[in-house]
């Protein structure tokens, strides 16, 4: 798979070890960037990113998750299959004592080779 320079999911900047910065396979980059852009912002691109930004402050009910899902699958759609054969999603429900969230990973599979990220992306939500 391609290597971009990799992205920080918690601070969307360039991740730095020992003064390089660090690169990481292209998809996962795309994958970040899809899921954590709202749709229509991109300009000169409006059909590139998510809805996730929806969910924001929705009750969190039993298909939430499942909600999460199919955005993160539908705002990565172009990706399919020229820059990978598969991405899979593990949306989880973390619920805490004043606040829940989604937390999104994702796994993304060009022919046997898989490359995953975990909590690429949260969604506040009540």
């Amino acid at each position: 798979m391609f290597t971009d320079y990799a992205l920080d999911p918690a601070t969307g900047d360039y991740i730095i070890d020992r003064g390089d910065l660090l690169t990481r396979s292209t998809a996962l980059n795309n994958v970040y960037l899809s899921l954590t852009t709202e749709l229509g912002t991109c300009v000169g691109s409006p059909e590139f990113g998510s809805l996730l930004h929806t969910l924001t402050r929705k009750k969190a009910l039993k298909d939430t998750a499942a909600v999460a899902r199919e955005m993160c699958e539908n705002a990565t759609a172009w990706m399919l299959p020229e820059r990978a054969d598969n991405i899979v999603y593990d949306v989880e429900l973390q619920k805490s004592e004043n606040t829940s969230r989604l937390a999104i990973s994702a796994t993304v599979w060009k022919g046997d080779e898989s490359l995953s990220l975990e909590n690429i992306h949260f969604v506040e939500v009540i």
